[in-house]
């Protein structure tokens, strides 16, 4: 803001320092060592002018794509389903889609590759036959407000197979590891809850704040980054 006020405190003296010049040569001599001079004083205060406007140009255009809560996650979700896609990948049917508050209208859904064949055929459409649930976005980034994540037990058998268990304690282990990673890892941010409630395939991630800032964004899908990389971690 201080910024925006020299521009215009500038480019006010600059506007005065013209007219001053002129008025000046107006009630003197009028010789020519005085045109001269005030010429000067006048082509000097311009070139200062011109600076100024190119400085007001840049503020304007830097105020208009201003960086948000809303643009920088949607960017940013954006780069992180590329770098994952077709590994994982956002359910067509219910994208991201900010209002004008820069709350999705509807949460997103993403979905996490079951038919890995898929990764090597590049290309191919992928439906949600050869999918499941990964996890799902909230409508809002408000205090409480949540986002799921899920282990399906078709992804860990195997892993239970290795540990002789059962894949439902598996999961429970895992959901309750997952959750206390991710509490200690962004502890600023959310508070994670394996199995807090109904079956214990999920991990819920509750937000400790609103988030409203362009920094919280982008540590909102770095927590996406760390999730996706413990679940592989962990099949």
């Amino acid at each position: 803001m201080s910024g925006k006020w020299q521009v215009l405190l500038g480019g006010a003296m600059a506007v005065l320092t013209c007219a001053f010049a002129v008025w000046r040569y107006l009630v003197s001599n009028q010789t020519t060592e005085s045109l001269m001079t005030n010429l000067i004083v006048i082509c000097g205060t311009i070139v200062s002018m011109s600076v100024l406007l190119v400085a007001i140009k840049s503020i304007l255009e830097n105020s208009q794509h201003k960086e948000t809560f809303s643009t920088v996650l949607k960017r940013e979700l954006d780069v992180w389903e590329r770098q994952y896609y077709p590994l994982i990948f956002v359910d067509d049917d219910n994208q991201f889609n900010p209002d004008e508050s820069g709350n999705d209208q509807d949460g997103a859904c993403y979905l996490m590759l079951t038919d890995h064949r898929h990764i090597l055929r590049r290309g191919e459409k992928i439906d949600g036959g050869d999918s499941v649930i990964f996890f799902n976005l909230p409508s809002s980034f408000k205090k409480n407000d949540r986002i799921t994540f899920y282990l399906r037990k078709s992804m860990f058998k195997e892993v239970a197979r290795m540990n002789n268990e059962d894949v439902k304690q598996t999961i429970a282990k895992l959901s309750k590891d997952f959750a206390n990673a991710i509490s200690s890892e962004f502890s600023f941010l959310v508070k994670a809850h394996g199995c807090p409630e109904g079956p214990d395939n999920k991990v819920t991630v509750i937000f400790q704040k609103d988030l409203d800032t362009p920094e919280e964004a982008r540590e909102l899908v770095k927590l996406l980054s760390y999730v996706t990389i413990l679940y592989l971690a962990a099949v």
